[in-house]
């Protein structure tokens, strides 16, 4: 049983992350402008050679995402690459959504806070919610995972 719920954990990492990244590239444009505000500030469109970079940033965060969300059903480096990534990453967000909640004059309950693109509006509330439910299975995944393959792990380093 504890195996069986540990696979299942995986597969739900997992969704999450490649979901979070496919829902992103589809709304690309949203994720950028979201971003390109957050760095650099409420004119970012007057600020075209700083816009690079955050493109820049903004591929970067999708592809770790759906690297990772397809990592972890991999057998190998689980416990001391992928896992520790997506706790940092998970940490982090949620660290951002927080310091966005708390500055914001909208809250914690206005607003895309861009996790899933504009595809799937979340604010940052409930953001905060499922990255803890995810911090939980990670950390859950840490500690009961003890190397045991999934059936079609074959297929993750073809994927990658």
């Amino acid at each position: 049983m504890q195996k069986n719920s540990v696979q299942i954990s995986r597969i739900i990492i997992s969704i999450v992350f490649v979901l979070s990244a496919i829902t992103k590239l589809i709304s690309l444009e949203f994720f950028d402008g979201l971003v390109a505000e957050l760095l650099l500030g409420d004119d970012w469109t007057s600020k075209g050679s700083a816009l690079g970079y955050t493109q820049l940033l903004t591929r970067f965060l999708i592809s770790a995402e759906l690297v990772l969300g397809v990592a972890i059903l991999q057998s190998k480096y689980v416990k001391t690459l992928v896992l520790p990534a997506i706790q940092l990453m998970l940490v982090l967000f949620t660290a951002h959504l927080v310091y966005v909640g708390l500055t914001s004059p909208k809250g914690f309950i206005e607003g895309n806070c861009g996790c899933f693109g504009d595809i799937i509006p979340m604010n940052n509330l409930e953001s905060i919610l499922k990255n803890i439910v995810a911090m939980a299975l990670t950390t859950f995944i840490y500690f009961k995972f003890d190397g045991e393959k999934m059936e079609f792990s074959a297929l993750v380093p073809p994927i990658l």
